[in-house]
């Protein structure tokens, strides 16, 4: 629906360019979203939470690719954004069932998942009840919520249905297969990583604001029990509730072996509101601790040496007290705070977008099909663009001329490659929707029936890192000692980072490229290229 409107803008003109437009409109989708949460914030806490959750939003690296992916994880971060704005902002009354609504959207039609964050919410809807006793207003709003569930789930089966030609429940399959999945399938069959792998992920990712919204509750507590002071207008129990989904949604992926980036994508607003509430809190204890009296205090008394009558430090000088140091020192610990997180978070964005660009433009090189189809080796006229150990960095047919498909030679990887929607005509309304390819499978064990011979490839996608030791299917086809150098031409090479030779810091930021750099900070590089076979 998206590309099909965008269509209709002259700018929108090629497939590269509707890949981009569908990226801006996701972008803009997340952002008035955003605009909602931050509204909310605004009214049921604090301004200054607002403004503070608005900056981790727009500038953390996580966002920064998140937001404008084409996965169900990050459609759920839309509604999320909306759910949360729904629980906090209570002025027009309780808006529990809007809030499961929005949450029953994203689950529905993004990821299932995305449901559990609905559980705190759901108990403080039972502790109400219990106080309130008011049973009707419970099951009013819950019945409410379940039908917005119903309507979603139906529209979404019957959509389903048409294009499937049966009926598919999307999130129960998906529920199914990865909780109930049996041996032998199941999400850890793709891999396992060990517990702190979202720990070190979202230090990326948010670097100190990951801190700051993992130390949220014992801040809140301290303010509350300690200082005698609440953390903002939100009721202490309510606040406890609105920093709980961060923690449930951690616990719960944490404890799964099979671990995502992508997986922690929909947490991200609560991950920005933790931190902005805990920095809140921050400032309020600095407050509190400086005295806020002009009047001197014994501790602000210039220090003389005893016995003269003469001050030792200059008149200047000793007529600043140690009140008005902090209070100057505290907005410039505020600003060079700030200041760091952001410089860290934009240094990360602007390495992941130079360092690993490359898959995104080295296609525009590709010619028109007229151009290469008269000396084509395929089995087909259509020219055969071939990808190796490289099929998991291809960025989509968005990026290939018309007529182009992509194709998979053999390499080291031995699991399930992606399958080839069926063209087939004469077979009702988008029949790929609904033929399966062959050799499709939930187990992710090979199909050589999705490989093609390398003799039959006219164009290669080929990377080349210094030091990489090639196999006997995935050879050196590059560098002028490969043994199938002289099968290939460069059309065009990218920068790519090699990341076996970039030291720590290279690879989790961007580094200038200077002599004053230590050698160990910078980045060093290997090559992205697009191989024509020579004729």
């Amino acid at each position: 629906m998206v590309i099909y409107a965008g269509s209709w803008l002259p700018f929108v003109n090629s497939k590269t360019a509707e890949f981009y437009f569908l990226r801006f409109t996701f972008a803009i989708v997340c952002a008035l979203c955003e605009v909602q949460l931050f509204k909310a914030i605004g009214k049921a806490m604090s301004p200054r939470i607002a403004n503070l959750f608005m900056l981790i939003m727009a500038t953390s690296a996580g966002m920064f690719h998140a937001a404008i992916s084409y996965l169900p994880s990050s459609f759920a971060i839309y509604t999320v954004l909306m759910a949360a704005a729904s629980f906090m902002d209570w002025t027009l009354g309780i808006q529990t069932a809007k809030g499961l609504f929005w949450l029953s959207v994203g689950a529905v039609l993004g990821w299932p998942f995305v449901g559990a964050l609905a559980i705190p919410y759901l108990a403080e809807e039972a502790v109400m009840w219990h106080f309130t006793e008011d049973l009707e207003g419970l099951s009013a709003r819950l019945f409410q919520a379940a039908c917005g569930a119903f309507v979603v789930l139906l529209m979404t089966a019957l959509v389903d249905y048409y294009f499937y030609h049966k009926v598919v429940i999307y999130s129960f399959q998906l529920v199914w297969y990865n909780v109930f999945g049996g041996s032998g399938k199941g999400p850890n069959i793709f891999g396992t990583e060990p517990w702190h792998y979202y720990i070190r992920n979202l230090l990326i990712n948010f670097n100190l604001w990951f801190v700051l919204a993992c130390a949220v509750a014992p801040l809140v507590l301290f303010q509350r029990n300690v200082m005698g002071e609440a953390s903002s207008r939100l009721p202490f129990f309510r606040t406890m509730i609105t920093i709980s989904p961060f923690y449930l949604w951690l616990a719960i992926f944490t404890l799964q072996p099979h671990k995502e980036e992508r997986f922690m994508y929909p947490v991200y607003p609560f991950l920005a509101l933790n931190a902005a509430l805990a920095f809140h809190i921050i400032i309020n204890i600095i407050d509190a601790a400086i005295p806020s009296s002009s009047t001197p205090s014994k501790n602000d008394n210039h220090v003389r040496i005893v016995g003269s009558a003469k001050p030792t430090t200059p008149s200047w000088l000793s007529s600043i007290s140690p009140t008005t140091v902090l209070r100057v020192l505290k907005p410039a610990s505020i600003a060079a705070f700030l200041l760091l997180t952001t410089t860290i978070n934009l240094s990360r964005s602007l390495g992941l977008a130079t360092a690993y660009s490359a898959p995104l433009s080295i296609y525009t090189s590709l010619p028109p099909v007229n151009s290469s189809s008269s000396t084509s080796t395929s089995l087909s006229s259509q020219p055969a663009l071939c990808l190796g150990k490289e099929w998991y960095r291809f960025p989509s047919s968005y990026h290939l001329p018309p007529s182009y498909r992509p194709a998979f030679i053999p390499s080291d990887f031995h699991g399930l490659l992606p399958g080839a929607f069926s063209e087939a005509e004469n077979f009702g309304f988008f029949p790929g929707a609904w033929l399966v390819p062959s050799g499709m499978n939930d187990e992710n064990r090979e199909d050589l029936g999705k490989l093609t011979r390398e003799e039959h490839c006219d164009w290669l996608v080929e990377s080349w890192f210094a030091g990489e030791v090639g196999s006997e299917k995935q050879p050196d086809r590059m560098s002028g000692s490969g043994v199938e150098a002289g099968k290939w031409d460069k059309v065009r090479c990218e920068r790519f980072l090699d990341q076996g030779k970039t030291g720590v810091l290279g690879r989790l930021f961007w580094m200038p490229e200077a002599e004053w750099v230590p050698k160990s900070w910078r980045r060093q590089w290997g090559e992205y290229c697009l191989l024509r076979r020579k004729v």
